[in-house]
């Protein structure tokens, strides 16, 4: 069996999903304390590379599956 994908290859993006979840809450409640618009901006560049990690988490499990598939049809 080819372990071209194995658990931690799989997790990788949703991982660093979360640190840049968990970097976008922190500079969003510095954000509200400080009232500063860059604050802002900085959570919101911060959200939307979360959100592109979700995406590339979602690919990397659809081309597992994919490939898992193929090997099921091709060993039968």
């Amino acid at each position: 069996m080819d372990d071209s994908y194995n658990w931690r290859d799989l997790l990788y993006p949703g991982e660093w999903g979360f640190k840049f979840f968990f970097a976008a809450t922190l500079v969003w409640l510095i954000g509200r304390q400080w009232h500063e618009p860059v604050a802002m901006v900085i959570f919101y560049m911060l959200l939307v590379v979360t959100l592109a990690t979700l995406l590339m988490q979602m690919q990397v499990l659809v081309g597992f599956i994919r490939e898992r598939r193929e090997e099921a049809a091709t060993h039968q």
